[in-house]
């Protein structure tokens, strides 16, 4: 582990919210070692010879926790998950409890007798395959497969596609490639578009998306490693490529592998290296009475191997962690993010009565100044505010002020009387329930302040966003925000943001939750503002 913990040390990442479990979102299930292979690079030393097999009594434990907690994907691994007597009955009963349903198959078990009917089945339950197909080149897979399995794998490819996989909308057949020997996979983009090309053109077959693995020194690729004396070769290898960039990503935060025996880990390394997930008396968890939420938050179980995953572009098992698909996949996490947030802040408040927190501030500690002016606010406007502090300076006559998430508008009319009539005040907020309170008293405002007409104006925007909200470059002398960037999905961008539309010696103020390290849980519900969050 020393080797992994010194290199967060050296990233400032040891105490990163990336370490610890979010929500679950994906069960992969490890159904054995038995398989038709014995692969050299196996971190759970599959074989013909395998004789951990998932019980059916297990899986029905699963599908116990499947239909009483709703997962977004089921991914089903080996082995050969095929070889499984209850396989079949496994994927019948699974399919209608998730959105997914992923099987990993070895692509030349499908060329055997006994299992040649599962492409159909695989066809009819709209099953999502991920198989191992290492090369494009028969030389490269053979060795390190066994002889022959190229050859086998593109004839699997070819029944495959006849089906319709990788040839129909929504019939999706990846390919996974993991290196021969001791290095790093290239660019998962650059060489998906070789294998497209090669396997098209030589062998006829299509797939959708090349996944790339970098391989875990454990098991049985470790004892290749030692058996070539490539090693310690390969473990600095993975050192010296450490991307810290990654840490967001990783897969073990909304990740959960249960074993055939049913106990459950963060990962199938973890789960190759018996690290398995345990209660607060020493014993291991299994699928059968497990409450996912109650991992939430929870440290991640590390080891000297997690550096595979964190090398270069990353790897997980839906492939590496940088690249376009990535890329893709953070923003719908972003905004999914957002409108969890918004739906939060529109739909279920309506008043600092229906907080799920006390931990904010109030306005008993306010400067007298500061109170004052609230005796001027109207009641709905105070009522409906969540903000914790008062991030305002005093000083703020004939500046223009931009508040970031301004809710209902309390801040903003609170800056609006200290900026005055030659003053202006804009608040920025994407949620219309908030705005339209917000809207609704500029007219009041106008009476209850004294002025001649209204110096406030509220867009419409998110806080990532600001030019898209209307908010121009170099136009704001003060940025003000109340517990809002915390809810941010991307921090960097806020900041971002907030740089370009402050003028010269324009200033922030901004008052948020913050911590310096991973809390327990049970602050985190106490200090956290999102449902499910």
């Amino acid at each position: 582990m020393d080797a992994f913990i010194n290199k967060l040390r050296q990233h400032d990442l040891e105490n990163s919210d990336s370490l610890s479990r979010g929500k679950m979102t994906t069960l992969q299930v490890n159904l054995g070692n038995l398989c038709n292979q014995s692969c050299v690079h196996c971190h759970i030393e599959a074989s013909p010879d395998g004789k951990n097999i998932m019980s059916k009594e297990v899986i029905n434990d699963i599908l116990g926790f499947l239909s009483r907690h709703k997962m977004k994907t089921l991914d089903i691994t080996g082995g050969a998950p095929e070889m499984n007597p209850n396989f079949e009955y496994f994927v019948e009963k699974a399919r209608g409890l998730v959105d997914e349903l992923i099987v990993r198959s070895n692509l030349t078990v499908l060329t055997d007798e006994k299992y040649k009917l599962f492409p159909e089945l695989f066809k009819k339950h709209n099953v999502h395959l991920i198989c191992s197909m290492p090369c494009y080149l028969q030389q490269n897979v053979d060795s390190q497969r066994g002889i022959n399995v190229f050859k086998k794998s593109v004839l699997a490819l070819k029944i495959l596609n006849e089906l319709g996989f990788a040839n129909q909308k929504d019939v999706l057949l990846d390919l996974v490639y993991n290196p021969v020997g001791a290095s790093l996979p290239p660019s998962q983009e650059e060489l998906e578009r070789d294998y497209k090309k090669i396997l098209s053109i030589e062998h006829g077959v299509n797939f959708n998306r090349l996944i790339t693995i970098t391989n875990v020194p454990i098991k049985r690729f470790k004892n290749y490693l030692e058996s070539k004396g490539e090693y310690i070769k390969y473990r600095t290898l993975l050192e010296d490529n450490f991307n810290p960039d990654i840490i967001g990503n990783i897969m073990c935060r909304t990740f959960l592998s249960v074993a055939y025996d049913g106990k459950i880990y963060d990962c199938d390394f973890n789960q190759a290296l018996g690290l398995a997930i345990k209660n607060k008396d020493g014993v291991c968890l299994t699928i059968k009475d497990l409450d996912p939420d109650s991992l939430e938050g929870n440290e991640i179980i590390l080891g000297e191997h997690c550096l595979s995953c964190m090398a270069g572009s990353g790897s997980s098992c839906q492939g590496a962690l940088t690249g376009e698909d990535q890329k893709v996949e953070n923003e719908i996490e972003k905004q999914e993010t957002k409108e969890s947030v918004k739906d939060y802040y529109g739909k279920i408040l309506k008043s600092t009565n229906d907080l799920q927190t006390s931990a904010c501030c109030t306005s008993d500690a306010m400067p007298d100044l500061y109170k004052e002016i609230l005796k001027k606010i109207e009641p709905e406007i105070l009522s409906s505010f969540y903000g914790c502090g008062s991030p305002l300076p005093e000083v703020l006559e004939g500046n223009t002020v931009l508040d970031l998430g301004c809710g209902t508008g309390r801040d903003v009319y609170l800056a609006s009387y200290l900026a005055g009539q030659k003053g202006k005040v804009i608040g920025v907020d994407m949620t219309d329930e908030q705005l339209d309170v917000a809207r609704s008293y500029r007219d009041i405002q106008v009476k209850n302040f004294g002025f001649d007409k209204s110096n406030v104006e509220f867009k419409k925007g998110y806080i990532e966003e600001l030019n898209e909200a209307g908010i121009e470059d170099n136009s704001v002398d003060v940025v003000i925000s109340n517990c809002v960037i915390n809810l941010s999905p991307d921090k960097k961008k806020v900041f971002s943001e907030i740089f370009k539309v402050l003028k010269e010696g324009g200033e922030l103020f901004f008052s948020d939750v913050f911590a310096d390290r991973r809390m327990l849980k049970v602050l985190r519900m106490i200090l956290c503002f999102m449902v499910n969050a």
